[in-house]
């Protein structure tokens, strides 16, 4: 059914830059640029290693390992810089997008701390609506990962954008979280935010690269802001170690999917003669 999903990782993308505005707007004055990367890439890095080495094994074990291109490519991998090249290709296709991720954190920090007010009012909206109206414009849709828009890779353009988005978020629901509307119609909320949801799912095995694609961005904007807002019935549904344990490795899932898509694709093929 996979068709659309790749509007996922503008979830993905705003959810990191929610959470990133959050992480600094809790903590006091003192925090530096330096000292939230280090920790962000601390935490990120030994999953993302792991998975690495698991595709560069994997490409070995097929005999699909090219030298000296794979070299540059694992060497570029390893200092998560697949972003940036024209045309890259990676050992690991899909870390393109934590790559990307991880480039935007200083862009985002250093504006967060030096001009808050400005930044938040004004230089992240505008960074939003232009580059996604420049998507719109000029290819209609928002599927850009490791490929070469003429002065960048779509991919590290896309996630600068939808981070941005992600710190509005933030702003919106810590404005609107304690009003009383909200306290008092969680369940309301939390049904809006299923419907949401289930739209963007719809949409995502329906469609591909279509002018619709920004709608879906604007609607996942919205389920992001109440999703952290309700205290519904999905609210509580999700509060237990079931769902707490696919939270944590669900980043492993994102990081190893490649590896098991073309694992179970082998194994398809191999296992066809015994079918027949």
């Amino acid at each position: 059914y996979y068709n659309g999903f790749y509007i996922a990782v503008d979830f993905f993308f705003m959810l990191s830059g929610f959470l990133l505005y959050k992480s600094v707007d809790t903590k006091e004055a003192g925090w530096t640029v330096p000292q939230i990367i280090r920790k962000k890439i601390v935490r990120l890095y030994p999953e993302y290693f792991a998975a690495l080495v698991v595709s560069v094994l994997w490409r070995l074990a097929l005999h699909a390992f090219a030298l000296p291109m794979d070299v540059l490519r694992t060497a570029m991998d390893l200092c998560m810089l697949q972003i940036f090249p024209p045309d890259a290709v990676t050992i690991n296709g899909i870390t393109w997008y934590i790559s990307a991720m991880v480039w935007c954190f200083p862009l985002l920090l250093l504006g967060l701390k030096r001009f808050p007010k400005l930044y938040v009012s004004l230089i992240a909206p505008v960074m939003s609506v232009l580059i996604y109206g420049f998507f719109a414009r000029n290819w209609h849709h928002v599927d850009f990962g490791l490929v070469w828009i003429g002065f960048a890779n779509g991919g590290l353009i896309r996630g600068f954008a939808a981070m941005n988005l992600g710190v509005l978020a933030y702003v919106v629901t810590k404005k609107i979280a304690p009003s009383q509307w909200v306290r008092h119609h969680g369940d309301l909320l939390a049904l809006a935010e299923l419907l949401i949801m289930a739209t963007v799912l719809v949409y995502a095995v329906l469609n591909r690269q279509t002018i619709w694609d920004f709608v879906m961005v604007g609607l996942l904007f919205i389920g992001i802001v109440i999703a952290f807002c309700e205290k519904g019935f999905l609210y509580r549904l999700c509060r237990n170690p079931v769902t707490a344990y696919l939270g944590k490795i669900s980043y492993s899932i994102y990081l190893n999917q490649l590896f098991v898509i073309m694992l179970t694709g082998r194994l398809k093929i191999s296992f066809v003669p015994l079918q027949l």
